[in-house]
């Protein structure tokens, strides 16, 4: 069997009540940032946007993403399934700040995936293409039809597969180690998730992915022991799953929100820049911890220098 050969890691999502009010912070925050696509979806209970960077796809793939959870409205005789945001929502904990509605890779080798996930006896759903999503999507750790959500699978990251071929070919064809990727003036450059045990996350992502971590996290200043994980295409961000140390500011802030994102980080030509229009832009300069975090939906994002 042949694991996963994950290309990279599609987009930072986020699940927000306001839309609108949400994209014009962000946007305001990181004017690099280029709104490139919106989807109304009824019939699959959800509206998102989408930003990316303003260089080629073929350099940055990994995406900024909203979204927005309304109830599915499926039109008689058409064979839609709708994904399990509202259990996945319950899950995290509604009152939780920053969820997402998963953990998106996409994947070179995607009938091998399932054959791979097969044959290590994952629970998963296969979602199978319908008018409004013309691709196929595996979600991890869904029974029952993708009703039921099996616990001790993915680290609770909620993980899905998608094929690379709904990329667009700059980005399918693209060389992955061309150079230029670093000049963007905002990308994204990593998305931080805390979970309760590292090394048990670790193990069970190890035994879906077919791999280990790529390198390991140790941030003094948060408290954050962790796993990077980088993907075939230099241009994608990292996922990082990483343990609070108690005491810490993460710490705190996962006795307080529990597991699940804790913060995304973008690479930005003018750091200082960023952070001295954060207020206007309606975020919170965070000093001790070196975050803005947005006023009204608690997102917290770290700004570092493009080069890293």
């Amino acid at each position: 069997m042949i694991a996963p050969d994950i290309a990279l890691l599609n987009a930072v999502d986020w699940v927000v009540d306001d839309l609108p009010a949400t994209a014009a912070d962000l946007a305001a925050l990181l004017p690099g940032l280029t709104m490139t696509g919106e989807l109304h979806l009824p019939e699959h209970g959800f509206d998102t946007v989408f930003y990316r960077s303003p260089l080629s796809m073929g350099l940055l793939p990994t995406r900024v993403q909203l979204v927005v959870l309304s109830d599915p409205v499926i039109p008689v005789g058409q064979p839609c399934w709708v994904a399990p945001f509202d259990p996945m929502q319950r899950a995290q904990g509604r009152s939780r700040l920053q969820r997402v509605h998963g953990t998106v890779l996409a994947v070179r080798n995607f009938k091998q995936t399932v054959a791979w996930l097969d044959g290590t006896e994952a629970p998963y759903y296969l979602e199978h293409p319908c008018e409004h999503l013309p691709y196929p999507r595996i979600w991890l750790g869904w029974g029952e039809g993708g009703r039921k959500r099996e616990p001790d699978v993915d680290g609770g990251l909620f993980l899905e597969f998608i094929p690379l071929e709904v990329f667009p070919s700059v980005v399918r064809d693209a060389d992955a180690h061309a150079p230029g990727a670093l000049d963007s003036p905002v990308r994204v450059a990593a998305r931080t998730v805390v979970v309760p045990d590292l090394e048990v996350t670790v193990a069970q992502l190890t035994q879906v992915l077919g791999r280990g971590p790529s390198g390991k996290l140790r941030d003094d200043v948060l408290g954050l022991d962790g796993a990077r994980y980088a993907f075939g295409h230099a241009g994608s961000a990292e996922l990082v799953v990483a343990q609070a140390r108690p005491g810490t500011p993460a710490g705190r802030y996962f006795a307080d929100q529990g597991p699940g994102t804790y913060l995304t980080t973008f690479a930005v030509t003018d750091p200082a820049g960023v952070v001295a229009s954060a207020d206007a832009a309606g975020f919170t300069p965070d000093a001790d911890r070196g975050l803005l975090v947005h006023d009204k939906t608690g997102i917290q994002i770290q700004v570092a220098g493009a080069g890293i």
